[in-house]
């Protein structure tokens, strides 16, 4: 995309939200990080979750840590919060209802099949939350489907449903 394209694109969507035409990266404050194992990852660092809260409904959602230094998650410069960050927090969020809601190891759970759909740019400086309700799904034994929303302010930047599969004892102490 040509780059005044681009930048027309984001100043008009930065101004309807009352931001500034640059973006700002904001300083990492300290949170509550959910456990790796949580979330099913090892690296405290790759959980990019925070604050977990699990309401009434069995909606589970948490804060999307945006870590501008994380080197996989951004790999190179950007001016809105990127996908890849967003698949991962839905993953995340949807193993964290699995867990919560259904009881089901994350350390056992494998995603095998994501939909989604980018409805907004993610912007550093709103707080980004990740949302899902897990349900057993009807079609498949150990199999989980969540509907995630990864929101900023009452908008959803993205939405879709994440597929996991609890893998059973045998097979995965074969892949460890």
């Amino acid at each position: 995309m040509p780059a005044e394209v681009w930048a027309r694109i984001r100043h008009r969507g930065r101004n309807s939200l009352g931001l500034p035409d640059a973006h700002g990266i904001p300083d990492l404050v300290p949170v509550a990080r959910m456990r790796p194992g949580a979330v099913g990852r090892h690296n405290p660092r790759n959980a990019i979750l925070a604050n977990p809260v699990h309401d009434a409904h069995g909606e589970i959602s948490a804060l999307t840590v945006i870590d501008t230094n994380h080197p996989s998650l951004f790999d190179h410069a950007l001016d809105h919060v990127p996908g890849m960050l967003q698949f991962e927090a839905a993953r995340q969020i949807a193993m964290a209802a699995a867990n919560a809601s259904l009881g089901l190891d994350t350390n056992r759970m494998v995603m095998h099949q994501l939909e989604i759909a980018f409805e907004d740019f993610g912007e550093f400086e709103l707080e980004t939350i990740a949302r899902a309700v897990a349900e057993p799904d009807p079609k498949e034994d150990g199999a989980v489907i969540a509907v995630i929303r990864i929101t900023q302010g009452d908008k959803a930047i993205a939405s879709g449903r994440v597929h996991l599969r609890v893998m059973p004892v045998d097979i995965w102490t074969m892949v460890q």
